[in-house]
């Protein structure tokens, strides 16, 4: 099941670097309600429970 695990890994890539690219060229915005900090904060947690649940469980072996 981890073969289609890629598009999270990209999700994820793209959601540090756009972080990343906030914090260095648009840091201001960081102060704001609903900020790239936190709305990317919950897509990578939404990115790790998808990767939890396509993860291979003791029953499946």
């Amino acid at each position: 099941m981890r073969r289609r695990s890629w598009p999270l890994r990209v999700a994820v890539a793209v959601l540090l670097v756009l972080r990343l690219d906030v914090a260095l060229f648009s840091p201001h915005l960081l102060l704001q309600a609903f900020n790239p900090l936190s709305t990317n904060l919950a897509a990578l947690a939404l990115c790790a429970l998808a990767w939890l649940a396509e993860a291979p469980s003791a029953a499946d072996s």
